[in-house]
């Protein structure tokens, strides 16, 4: 998966950590408490019962050590924006019945990002083809 760059960590910077619950993902605001060499560790911000949520995360995956597709995972905020346009932006293009090709150049994220805004555009000025 392609991603924006972390970018350097300090103590008490705001981060999202998804972590799956069930068939979705939780989006749980955290603060870092602690950046080592390889792992930072975070705490969660918000929290109606006494004992606050914390993780152990890799630097270098943004997710929690071992293997598998379920691991809960961090991003700042820049990333998780980032994420959710993309994400809208697939879906939206899927609406539309286009797929870009494996080897298309309109593959990428940022390309995606593009296509669905392009396409967006012209149905704003023109309408949906019929």
């Amino acid at each position: 998966m392609i991603l924006l760059e972390l970018g350097a960590l300090a103590v008490g910077d705001e981060v999202i950590v998804s972590q799956h619950r069930g068939r979705s993902w939780d989006y749980i605001r955290a603060r870092v408490t602690k950046v080592a060499r390889v792992w930072v560790e975070l705490e969660e911000i918000e929290n109606a019962s006494s004992r606050k949520r914390t993780w152990r995360m890799r630097l270098d995956t943004q997710r929690e050590g071992g293997e598998g597709n379920y691991l809960s995972h961090f991003r700042t905020p820049a990333q998780h924006e980032w994420e959710k346009q993309r994400d809208d932006a697939q879906t939206f293009l899927g609406q539309q019945g286009l797929r870009p090709a494996f080897a298309s150049p309109w593959r990428g994220a940022d390309q995606v990002i593009r296509l669905a805004a392009l396409i967006r555009a012209d149905i704003e000025k023109n309408g949906v083809p019929s």
